[in-house]
């Protein structure tokens, strides 16, 4: 039984192993929400149709394993989209980019929306389709709820492949969003690492220069890091002070536009021992990215990643936006 559960997948989808890192990557980040307006199927035959599989013996098993695998690669695919802007409007002309896996190996399929933004491809046989979309001018796009990208997305059509969802249909096509991307912002950059900080609160001061502004922050940390060192846990804290500014954390899995409100004097980060889930010994996710605010009126854009733990580092980027905006399009 181990063995059978191990190996069925790595048959089914061999296609998908062989794909590139940063490929790979994009392909399952899109698997969480890649069926986000159409309803789940709630019923399946694969759970059933394995386990009387595993009561058979000899060829009569070997036999019924081919026939699910051909039977998975030969479902039929008729593919309907809508590509919008972050507003909902229709994208005239987006390019669609659709991957059919099929028995005899993926088959590239290119085609473009319409005045309504809808595109369709009909009449192919396979157990998923992977569409991807873009347009000159745009930007691939991810939604915050879900954490993924959603202009881009794996379609399963087999229930012997992936009993997961029921796949669009000409009623309810799958939903692309594409981002309409701003002017290129004319950003300075600057950047420093592993500067050194202390454990009891003492004040890290750190400058970075720009072409026309020097920018300059903060660090105080407070840390009950066992020495000699351990990799026990223990609690750390720290706070970041903008000097002549405020800063706020980037929630934004796309940030490209600093918003005018919502900023702090100092930026506080709490990691207590105690944390139930993911204790780390370096800035969470969601406390080591900023916007910055000026008092001049000028934005800019930071990583501020705090590391404990043998030593006690900090690393720091920025971008600044030389004609004063809140654009930070690259």
């Amino acid at each position: 039984m181990v063995l059978f559960w191990q190996k069925y997948p790595e048959i089914l989808a061999p296609r998908e192993q062989k794909k590139s890192a940063p490929e790979a990557q994009e392909r399952d980040s899109s698997l969480k929400g890649n069926l986000v307006n159409v309803p789940p199927v709630k019923n399946s035959l694969l759970a059933e149709q394995l386990a009387e599989i595993e009561r058979e013996k000899g060829n009569s098993k070997l036999e019924k394993i081919k026939n699910i695998i051909k039977k998975g690669f030969n479902a039929p695919i008729d593919f309907w989209g809508k590509v919008v802007d972050q507003n909902g409007r229709p994208i005239v002309g987006a390019k669609s980019e659709i991957d059919i896996d099929a028995q005899g190996g993926n088959q590239k399929h290119i085609v473009f929306s319409d005045s309504d933004g809808l595109f369709e491809l009909l009449g192919q046989r396979g157990a998923s389709a992977y569409v991807k979309v873009s347009s000159d001018g745009y930007a691939s796009t991810s939604d915050n709820k879900i954490g993924s990208n959603i202009s881009s997305r794996m379609i399963y059509y087999s229930m012997e492949a992936m009993p997961a969802y029921a796949p669009p249909t000409k009623d309810n096509p799958q939903i692309f969003v594409l981002r309409k991307k701003n002017p290129l912002a004319n950003l300075a950059h600057d950047f420093k690492k592993r500067l050194s900080v202390g454990k009891n609160g003492e004040t890290q001061k750190i400058e970075l220069k720009t072409d026309r502004k020097v920018i300059g922050l903060d660090v105080r940390c407070w840390s009950s890091c066992p020495v000699p060192f351990t990799y026990d846990r223990y609690d750390w804290r720290a706070e970041i002070e903008i000097e002549g500014g405020k800063l706020q954390a980037i929630t934004e899995l796309d940030p490209v536009t600093a918003p005018s409100d919502g900023y702090q004097q100092v930026f506080q980060v709490e990691m207590p021992k105690n944390t139930q889930d993911n204790w780390l010994r370096s800035s969470p996710n969601g406390k080591r990215d900023f916007w910055i605010r000026f008092n001049d009126g000028t934005y800019a854009k930071a990583r501020i990643e705090l590391k404990t733990g043998r030593s006690h580092e900090v690393d720091v980027e920025f971008w600044y936006n030389l004609d004063g905006t809140n654009n930070f399009e690259q």
